[in-house]
């Protein structure tokens, strides 16, 4: 993957719809998958379905798994990160959240969301038990 950046760049209109997906799924928490092209910026968002059906843990539905890893495979692209939210708790990694995070070259968002806001979106690559947040830069389409 090369350097290791501080930042991130993630598009507004993705921002928009993990917004809207977490709210949807609100007191659950949402989950879903972040593809990117070569260029590295993050080209899409693929909403799922939270096996768990829990506010306090999630796992991307089986079903919902592989139909977005074929579309992004058959895309050309790659997993660049794995997003879910946390009801009414911060956006930061669970114990649950550090176990669960198996690939170290993608990124994991969260959300920390309360009732009808999100109120904040946190980026992380999680190394083993070792967490490194990184900056979150929010940019319009046009300015990609």
């Amino acid at each position: 993957m090369g350097k290791e950046e501080d930042s991130l760049i993630l598009p507004s209109a993705i921002k928009d719809d993990i917004i809207q997906h977490s709210l949807q799924e609100w007191p659950l928490e949402a989950c879903g998958i972040i593809s990117s092209s070569e260029q590295v910026e993050p080209s899409e968002y693929y909403p799922a379905r939270n096996e768990k059906e829990s506010s306090q843990e999630y796992s991307v539905h089986p079903q919902d798994l592989f139909k977005i890893l074929t579309t992004i495979e058959k895309r050309g692209e790659k997993v660049w990160a794995v997003f879910h939210s946390h009801p009414g708790k911060t956006a930061y990694p669970s114990s649950f959240d550090i176990k669960k995070a198996l690939r170290d070259d993608i990124y994991y968002l969260i959300a920390w969301v309360e009732r009808s806001e999100v109120k904040e979106i946190r980026a992380f690559k999680i190394i083993g038990t070792r967490i490194e947040e990184k900056e979150i830069e929010e940019k319009n389409r046009d300015d990609l």
